[in-house]
């Protein structure tokens, strides 16, 4: 039985003997609308509440997929059904109606755009089945139309799309009808219609031309792009098998390499004493032909090839013994001025007293003291090593003599006029010798150069209490 819905007015087949006898409520699988179809081949409208509450029935207008527009199919079964059967086949036939088979379920599609809809939304499309109007079914790729971008790139993005050249193509399954009683003569006249309608449709599809098998070129893939071909692959494993058999005699010694390549022969170069003491070198693995200076004689067991001039002596190369090298060792001048020495020397030294290496630093620095003895910074270094060492009480005049230095370097920056530097170097040993008359007065020049006024009142009365205790000590 076909019918149609009422408010899209898509067209599908249901099995009549599914319906009850007082009738049954349809879902539209295309627009959801309910309705009502009684087995006598009328419909009836329903309400929304009627749609509310519908049972539905098994087989009948059920969708395979939620987007698609389709129905299980049956043959038409009774007198009332065979005309609009009729009517529905010849509307097919002249739209070119879609159909589809899966899994035993036939659905019918009005247009192109239906079916690539249907066929899209699902998970797979094996096992599917294609026909167009009167035509028998086919595989999917056997339409070319069919296959939209999207079809392809979802389920054949290989480009392996079935067609009947792997298979035949299967027939539609004729159904046995049932027919009631008193309704052969409808039935009758209603076969024949369909007979020669589908006579019609398939004189029609024999006239138009067969359109050619499209195939859509393979899209090359990751896997693909690096696929070799067997004759590839077999020269790659022989390239491979023939290095390792080369790299194993070379180290057996069956194959020498370094005769055969260009640039793998090795240089050997000879040992040169570049020591002044030295009498004998080690000897290298082998023997080397030498040169040895001799005043013409040929020593026994000497094997000699040719001797040649050299003054009054002769040069007799001999197998088995190192050469004398007569040549002086290269010597690389020190451009450093003494300064500039001494200076790295310190630098040194102020290392090992960064570390804490009070013995390492005394062993390094006190060389350098009886070179240069006035020297401020070298003698502060020794000083700290000293202190370091517990060793200052035995060198008091070390700490004299570097705050001598100090206090020196100090009133040059005063007589200069640099106050800033002379306060810089001052203050700190000041704090150190807070009652030196001297150093008090050189800060007291200082803080008066710096315009310092509270320092300078400050430290003015400390000067003055200073000169007066230094006068009661010189008196008897």
């Amino acid at each position: 039985m076909i019918v149609t819905c009422e408010r899209c007015e898509q067209r599908y087949k249901i099995r009549e003997e599914k319906l009850p006898p007082q009738g049954g409520k349809i879902r539209c699988p295309t627009c959801r609308h309910v309705f009502i179809v009684r087995p006598d081949g009328t419909q009836a409208e329903s309400s929304d509440a009627v749609a509310a509450t519908e049972t539905p029935i098994s087989g009948a207008g059920e969708p395979a997929k939620p987007k698609a527009a389709a129905a299980a199919t049956a043959e038409p079964t009774n007198a009332d059904a065979a005309k609009p059967a009729a009517k529905a086949e010849e509307a097919s036939d002249d739209k070119e109606t879609w159909k589809l088979r899966v899994s035993g379920l036939t659905y019918a599609f009005q247009d192109l755009d239906s079916l690539q809809t249907w066929l899209t939304a699902r998970d797979s499309v094996k096992g599917i089945k294609v026909a167009k109007g009167a035509d028998g079914w086919k595989e999917l790729g056997d339409y070319p139309d069919v296959l939209s971008i999207a079809l392809l790139s979802k389920f054949f993005p290989m480009g392996d799309v079935p067609t009947s050249k792997d298979g035949e193509s299967v027939p539609e399954p004729q159904k046995p009808s049932k027919e009631p009683k008193g309704s052969s003569e409808s039935a009758g006249s209603s076969a024949k219609g369909n007979s020669d309608d589908k006579a019609k449709g398939q004189r029609k599809a024999r006239q138009q031309p067969r359109k050619p098998d499209v195939r859509r070129p393979r899209p090359e893939t990751e896997e693909s792009a690096f696929a070799m071909t067997p004759r590839a692959r077999k020269l790659l494993i022989a390239a491979v098998v023939l290095i390792a058999l080369a790299v194993v005699a070379q180290f057996a010694g069956w194959l020498n390499l370094t005769a055969l390549v260009p640039g793998l022969t090795e240089k050997k170069s000879e040992a040169i004493d570049t020591s002044a003491t030295a009498t004998s070198t080690a000897k290298p693995k082998g023997k080397k032909k030498t040169a040895r200076v001799a005043s013409g004689v040929k020593r026994p067991g000497d094997e000699t090839e040719g001797p040649r001039e050299v003054g009054p002596t002769k040069v007799v190369y001999v197998e088995g013994e190192e050469p004398d090298s007569t040549e002086p060792p290269e010597v690389i001048e020190d451009k450093r001025t003494p300064e500039e020495i001494r200076a790295d020397k310190v630098k040194q030294g102020r290392v090992y007293l960064e570390s804490k290496s009070w013995e390492q630093a005394r062993g390094f620095l006190e060389p350098l003291m009886q070179v240069t003895p006035d020297d401020l910074e070298l003698n502060q270094a020794m000083l700290e090593v000293y202190i370091g060492l517990g060793l200052e009480a035995e060198h008091p005049d070390l700490a004299a003599k570097v705050f001598a230095a100090k206090m020196e370097r100090g009133n040059a920056f005063v007589e200069s006029k640099s106050w800033a530097e002379a306060r810089a170097f001052l203050e700190p040993l000041l704090m150190e010798h807070p009652d030196d008359l001297e150093l008090n007065q050189a800060m007291l020049k200082v803080y008066k150069g710096l315009g310092l006024s509270d320092q300078h009142d400050d430290l003015k009365t400390k000067v003055a209490a200073l000169q007066r205790a230094a006068k009661k000590q010189e008196k008897p």
